[in-house]
């Protein structure tokens, strides 16, 4: 087994190329770099990160056309990577949406938000739950996000990660 530092250097490395192969629009790239990552290197990976890097593989997934391992993740009978529960039901609901199946994303956000320990998980349905209200016929949490990003660019973020998700 590499030492520590070595390990660490690896998936520092495959995070950076999950990023890049993601805005290169190379998802097939970003699947395999996710997927050693979350299997390989998963005890390896930076503090924080770990939700940004499952939210990367399921967007790769999307990206590269893989509904089978889509459909198998928003029916809760497949998840081999790291995360609480209450993460891997986040997942479920990104899933479900990336498929079109907005009234049981709908439903999975409103059973999480009710769930102990939702506050930790929060922004991450709050990342997905606007579109997939809009889907629905339901604007005002999107029109309340949307409106919120002036905001966030004044106080210095560059949100642009919401701005591409919401437009």
């Amino acid at each position: 087994m590499p030492p520590a530092e070595d390990r660490a250097e690896r998936a520092e490395t495959l995070l950076e190329h999950l990023h890049i192969s993601l805005a290169s629009e190379r998802a097939d790239l970003a699947v395999q770099s996710a997927g050693a990552l979350l299997t390989a290197y998963a005890g390896e990976i930076p503090a924080g990160e770990l939700i940004t890097t499952l939210l990367r593989f399921v967007i790769a997934l999307h990206e590269s056309k893989d509904l089978d391992t889509l459909e198998k993740i928003a029916h809760g009978g497949f998840w081999p990577w790291p995360g609480t529960p209450l993460e891997r039901q986040v997942f479920r609901a990104f899933a479900l949406s990336f498929l079109g199946h907005w009234r049981e994303a709908h439903d999975l956000l409103h059973t999480l938000r009710q769930e102990p320990g939702a506050d930790a998980i929060e922004q991450y349905i709050g990342y997905t739950s606007p579109v997939v209200n809009l889907w629905l016929g339901l604007p005002r949490e999107f029109h309340q996000v949307v409106a919120s990003l002036p905001a966030l660019v004044d106080q210095g973020e560059t949100p642009m990660g919401e701005l591409i998700h919401h437009t």
